[in-house]
């Protein structure tokens, strides 16, 4: 995204859902930074989970079990 990272979007996403009392879309990352600071970057900004690239397919699948 040429203007908004994922960090920006997943807010955006958060911020639309309560004007509009939309109801809570799972949201999931994937980056390729395993760094621990990433993933709790990711948790703040309101993603639901986080998966590393590349990606695991059954780390993606457990993921989307949570949340799906």
């Amino acid at each position: 995204m040429p203007r908004k990272d994922g960090y920006q979007t997943c807010q955006d996403i958060r911020r639309w859902e309560r004007e509009n009392n939309y109801s809570h879309t799972p949201v999931i990352a994937l980056s390729a930074n395993v760094m621990s600071d990433v993933q709790e970057k990711c948790l703040a900004a309101g993603f639901d989970d986080f998966v590393t690239k590349p990606v695991d397919f059954v780390d993606l699948s457990a993921a989307m079990s949570k949340h799906f």
